[in-house]
């Protein structure tokens, strides 16, 4: 058993979806929870975090996509290893906090180590072919705060992430720590905290809808709940500047289209145009 030196502390060790793994989890906050508390992630927002660390979760079965993630975490650190063999990389299945900010969880699929310091680590994503369009423009957001998150867990300066997409489209990045981003987010996660100790639901996001719903039974009677002018005249408008701006984009995609005169590719001072499946402007680096 090697003995790894770090300033993080270990709180336990569990089977990804084991009871253990999810009483861990529901002691801080974790590198996937991090996006939906920011409220930039489609796949939940912070009520569904705020529920989840309240008050669990009943234990789900794996969907296919999550127990094909699981099993091809090992091939796909296989092949990380074979391009970086210098690189000392062990897997675990530990829970760190960080010393200062006991809130903050990390649960890295590997560590890199320098004899037995933690140096950095490698986080580990499989994709379809068709989510895996999500890494056109870059590393997805919610992947990168992920691994913010353990660099500060961590106090490393870097972090790698390989990917695996369609089952045969390998590819890694080397992710640097930013500590200007780091100083933003880390308040509001520390706020977010606070609302579960005290028990104060967060304000909601665009994808906690589903959530809401499963704290808050509908109710049948006829009692009338008196709701804030402000909400209502906001979902009047919002209506309708989503159909305008709907229409607007399409309008400005179709623009650019016509501009590029049939290539697949254009530029301007600002940005990279390409034009094949989709429309893709990414910024120029």
């Amino acid at each position: 058993m090697i003995e790894i030196l770090t300033s993080a502390i270990c709180i336990g060790n569990a089977e990804s979806n084991s009871d253990e793994w999810h009483r861990l989890r529901m002691s801080g906050i974790g590198g996937s929870d991090v996006a939906k508390i920011l409220g930039l992630s489609p796949w939940g927002g912070p009520i569904e975090v705020w529920n989840y660390k309240k008050y669990g979760a009943k234990k789900k079965e794996l969907t296919e996509p999550q127990e094909w993630g699981i099993r091809l975490e090992p091939v796909v650190l296989e092949k990380f290893q074979e391009i970086m063999p210098n690189l000392n990389i062990i897997t675990t299945n530990n829970m760190y906090r960080h010393p200062v900010n006991r809130f903050l969880l990390a649960n890295p699929d590997a560590l890199i180590l320098d004899k037995n310091n933690i140096i950095s680590g490698v986080e580990i994503k499989t994709a379809d072919k068709y989510s895996g369009e999500k890494f056109i423009d870059g590393i997805p957001n919610d992947y990168m705060l992920q691994i913010q998150l353990y660099m500060h867990v961590f106090d490393v300066k870097d972090w790698f992430i390989a990917y695996l997409i369609g089952g045969n489209n390998f590819n890694y990045q080397l992710i640097k720590r930013d500590d200007e981003l780091l100083n933003i987010i880390i308040p509001k996660l520390s706020d977010f905290w606070d609302h579960v100790e005290s028990g104060l639901i967060p304000e909601p996001t665009f994808a906690d809808e589903k959530a809401i719903n499963n704290i808050f039974e509908p109710a049948f009677d006829e009692q009338a709940i008196y709701i804030d002018t402000d909400l209502t005249s906001d979902y009047k408008r919002y209506t309708v500047d989503i159909k305008e701006m709907a229409q607007k984009r399409k309008e400005v995609i179709n623009s650019i289209k016509l501009s590029l005169a049939g290539n697949v590719s254009g530029y301007n001072e600002e940005y990279i145009i390409t034009n094949k499946k989709r429309l893709v402007i990414k910024p120029k680096d």
